[in-house]
Order: structure tokens, then C-alpha cells, then sequence
């Protein structure tokens, strides 16, 4: 028997489906939707504080080239990979993804991955021991695999037989660990399966990370950076900052020169954080554990003649930063590959207010004549365009042309923007030729006077 991926769109709640298909039309949104699960290209971020993108580009065409032989892409499919830097974002590399493959599962038993794991392979990633759910009893170590992503969470952790009718195939691997190892020892951890015939080809990056020198970040969120564009010397707040990648591109826009405060409410996010800038040479980064919902605990007015003096840790004084990036947390429906949405409408527009408390905490943190971006990932336009006209209603902030375009122009019809307005703003949709990326949103605002 031989198999490719499963054949599968994103499956949506009906309200979802039917304000989608209302912005979109039918047509459109059919192919959004049957887009959002295949991976994009995989697009690295240069750290330019350490080596050029000529350099980083030359490393990774030899590593995926061999890679893509290790994980038996055939001759005439390796002639079509494509490994440059992009033509209008020079700090990023774009590797094309290979695929669908015909894999060979006849007579190999079943290895069950989260949803989370299987979309992670999709990218390129292994199989660590903890994202395996099943293993079938036939499952030998250092013999093949056939491996099946569970995106609806249908089978039961620890089983040895599973249906595969609702599951997806993302290839076979090589088992390293035995069921007894992955799930009956007290440490669940460590690689357990070594994918080597994927169904979609995208290269393992782990070596280039792991040393600094490049970062896996999706084409539009290197882009905002762009669009941020700050410079050396200047104060920058990054208010919802973890992973960190945006956080770092920051820092080597300002050649790691200048303050840049980076908040999270997780500890463990935060830690992360300064691992990363640790990791690129980046000492500019300051990070704290902030609810950045609660600005009412770290932002505080004047209170003397020495309160001039810029505080690089909370509470901040009001109105006190150059740039701040506002990058909340959003509903996601533009990230690729997913196989299920599980939000509703209403969870929809209650991300859309609760983002609202993050733009008016970064407006107070914001000085008059500086710059805010806001951006999501998200193709939703109540927590995009809906929330950049509220912005425009009730703050004092001008909506601007942004310094450089990769995406198309906003979507018009919410909120009160006009079609000058919407062709300032930046949406990333799926279905756009010239970026096969993920679905993506950014505006830029400046804050014309002080707001108390």
C-alpha cells in the first residue's frame, strides 16, 4: 500500500464558517480554508548581528539539499528546492517546502502524534517522545513506522490499536524509543522517532537555532519589524513579547543599541526570552513578568522633577517609550497547517475586546510623535481592521503608511475605515500568489498628542 497526506481542510464551527464565507464569498473561502493545512515554505530570519544572509543562505542550500536526500526526496522533486533570501525582506530565507509524497506504509505498524506534533512534522521537526499518543504492539525499535496525526483528539493516549479514518498521515519514521520507554517511564522525554520519509519536505533546522545565528519566524512576522522600524539608541517596548522572535529582530534592527523592554505574564516565557537574546549577543533586552492587561500595576503618572528620568523597569512612567510593538494574543485563524478550529463568533469578539486592553496600554506607554504597530495572526477583522478604527475613534493616534509592503491592502467594510484607510494597512491572506505564507495582519499608528 502507498499513501500520501490525507486529503483534509480545516474544519470550522458552523457561525465561523458562515461569517468567513460572508467576507470572502464561497469560492474564496473554500480555498483559504483547504490552504491553512498545507505548510508553507519555511522562512528563517537572519541574525545579522553574527553573520549575513549570503552566508546563512549558502549554509542552509547545503543542509537542506542533504537532508532532503536523508529523507528520500527524489532527484527530480530536490532540482525544484529553492533556498534565497527573500527580494524584499533581505534579513529573511526562504526554503520552498516539497510535497505531497507517496510514502510506502504496507506491512508497517501505526505510530499515533498530537495535532501539535503532526504540524510540527509537517515543518520539518522530529518526534519527541511526549507528543506521542499511540504505538501500535507491533512497533519494533530501529525499524519504520507509519506515523498519523490526531488533530481531533479521538484517540485514547497509551493505545496499542487505533482507527486511522479521522486521523491525517504525515509520513513514516524510524522508532528509537519502545512503547514501555515512551509511555510507562517516569520521564517522558527525548527524541523517539526520526522522521525519514515525510510526506511534505521542509529541512530541520535545530544546528541553526541552537547556535544563534538564524530563527524560524514566518515572512509577515518579519515583516512587522520592518514596519517598526527602530533605530539605534531609541526606547522600544515590545508589550506581548514571548517567544521573543520579534523581540529579537528589534534588537538587531537597533544593531543592540539602545533599551528594549520585553513583558510577558509567564515566567517561564520570560526566561525564554533572555535564553534567546543570550543565545544572538543581545544585551539591549530588558524582560519582566507583567499582565500587560493590568496596566494599572505597571504604569505610573510623574510624581517628581527626577521622574524625567526613563525607568527601564516597572512600574514605567506613562507616555515614556519611542516605538511599541502591540502583538496580543489572538484567535490564530491564519496560522498554518491546522486541521481544526475550535473558536466560536464569540470567541472571536471576545478576543477582539481583550486585544483592545493591550492597544490602550501600549497608547498610555506611547510618546506623542511616537510609533505603535499593531499586529496578529489572524485573518479575522474584528480583531484587525475593527480594532484599528476603534483605535482611531477614541485615541489620539493617526493611522499611517507603513515603510515597506509585502501583503495586500486591509479589508474594507469594518469599522468606520475608509478605502484610503484600508490601503494603508497590511493584511497577509493565504490565497495571495507572489506569498505563499501565513494569514497575517499589521497596521502602524502614530500618537499625534499626549493622552492621559
Amino acid at each position: 500500500m502507498y499513501r500520501m497526506e490525507r486529503k483534509s481542510d480545516v474544519l470550522l464551527k458552523e457561525d465561523l464558517e458562515n461569517f468567513f464565507v460572508d467576507i470572502y464569498g464561497k469560492e474564496k473561502f473554500y480555498g483559504l480554508r483547504k490552504k491553512l493545512s498545507v505548510p508553507p515554505p519555511t522562512t528563517v530570519r537572519v541574525n545579522t548581528l553574527k553573520t549575513t544572509a549570503t552566508q546563512l543562505c549558502e549554509t542552509l542550500r547545503e543542509l537542506s539539499l542533504k537532508q532532503a536526500k536523508q529523507r528520500q526526496v527524489d532527484e527530480k522533486e530536490l532540482s525544484k528546492l529553492k533556498v534565497e533570501v527573500h527580494p524584499k525582506i533581505k534579513d529573511l530565507i526562504q526554503i520552498d517546502t516539497l510535497g505531497p509524497f507517496v510514502r510506502k506504509t504496507q506491512g508497517l505498524p501505526a505510530a499515533c502524534v498530537d495535532s501539535f506534533c503532526g504540524e510540527s512534522v509537517f515543518r520539518g521537526a522530529d518526534i519527541y517522545a511526549g507528543g506521542i499518543v499511540a504505538l501500535e504492539t507491533g512497533a519494533i525499535v530501529n525499524q519504520l513506522v507509519q506515523v498519523w496525526m490526531d488533530p481531533f483528539g479521538v484517540v485514547t493516549r497509551g493505545s496499542t490499536q487505533f482507527d486511522t479514518v479521522r486521523l491525517i498521515y504525515v509520513g513514516n519514521g524510524l522508532l528509537l524509543q519502545s512503547r514501555k520507554e515512551i509511555f510507562h517511564s517516569s520521564c517522558c522525554k527525548g527524541l523517539a522517532i526520526e522522521v525519514v520519509e515525510p510526506v511534505y519536505f521542509a529541512p530541520s533546522l535545530y544546528n541553526i537555532v541552537s547556535q544563534g545565528i538564524g530563527i524560524l519566524q514566518n515572512l509577515p512576522c518579519t515583516v512587522v519589524g520592518h514596519v517598526m522600524n527602530p533605530k539605534p539608541d531609541e526606547r522600544i517596548l515590545d508589550l506581548c513579547a514571548s517567544p521573543g522572535g520579534k523581540t529579537t529582530h528589534l534588537a538587531t534592527l537597533m544593531r543592540n543599541r539602545g533599551t528594549l523592554v520585553a513583558l510577558d505574564r509567564n515566567w517561564k516565557k520570560v526566561k525564554a526570552i533572555e535564553c534567546l537574546c543570550r543565545k544572538w549577543g543581545i544585551d539591549i533586552v530588558y524582560s519582566y513578568v507583567v499582565d500587560a492587561t493590568k496596566f494599572r500595576t505597571y504604569i505610573r503618572d510623574y510624581s517628581s522633577e527626577h521622574d524625567n528620568n526613563f525607568y527601564v523597569e516597572p512600574p514605567f512612567i506613562r507616555e515614556s517609550f519611542d516605538r511599541v510593538l502591540v502583538d496580543p494574543p489572538c484567535s490564530a485563524f491564519g496560522l498554518r497547517p491546522k486541521f481544526q478550529y475550535s473558536q466560536s463568533m464569540e470567541d472571536l469578539r471576545s478576543f477582539s475586546r481583550f486585544q483592545k486592553i493591550f492597544l490602550l496600554a501600549g497608547i498610555l506607554l506611547l510618546k506623542p510623535g511616537g510609533t505603535l504597530v499593531y499586529s496578529t495572526c489572524t485573518l479575522d477583522p474584528l480583531e484587525n481592521e475593527e480594532n484599528i478604527s476603534y483605535c482611531l475613534e477614541h485615541f489620539p493616534v493617526e493611522l499611517v503608511e507603513q515603510p515597506i509592503y509585502v501583503g495586500g491592502k486591509g479589508c474594507y467594510g469594518f469599522g468606520n475605515l475608509s478605502q484610503k484607510d484600508c490601503e494603508k494597512l497590511q493584511r497577509f491572506d493565504l490565497l495571495d500568489e507572489e506569498n505563499d505564507t501565513c494569514g497575517f495582519f499589521c497596521a502602524k499608528l502614530i500618537k499625534i498628542h499626549s493622552y492621559r
